[in-house]
């Protein structure tokens, strides 16, 4: 069954096959504009170059600068996030860390997990490291 949206009412129409004509004027008749990049491929280049310049905390940093350099705009974080990866680029929140760190733990750890990377499954390494 395929639904039509519309601002008022639904319509339910029964299941049809619709070539590609049809459904690319049902989408334009509710302004979809679906997933391609709005960014040429110049733009594309000078955004990662933006982001590994400036590494920005937040989609809103890289959505701010998109609009400022290049004038469009993306409406959704989730439109943000799909332009960055068709980039190549994972974005992750950044996790906070402590200002009170041991640093004797933190040496031992090292140390430790050095031990345990030059023993696993092979004679340990000697000579200085």
């Amino acid at each position: 069954m395929i639904v039509v949206r519309h601002i008022q009412h639904i319509v339910a129409f029964p299941a049809v096959r619709i070539d590609d004509a049809v459904g690319q004027a049902l989408h334009s008749a509710f302004d979809y504009e679906g997933s391609a990049c709005h960014l040429s491929t110049e733009q594309r280049q000078r955004l990662k170059l933006w982001i590994a310049e400036t590494l920005p905390r937040t989609t809103r940093h890289v959505g701010a600068w998109i609009e400022r350099e290049f004038g469009i705009v993306y409406q959704s974080r989730s439109g943000l996030i799909a332009l960055l990866h068709r980039l190549g680029i994972e974005h992750r929140k950044p996790q906070s860390v402590s200002r009170k760190l041991d640093e004797a733990a933190q040496q031992g750890f090292i140390e430790a997990y050095d031990t345990l990377l030059n023993t696993f499954g092979r004679p340990p390494l000697s000579g200085p490291f």
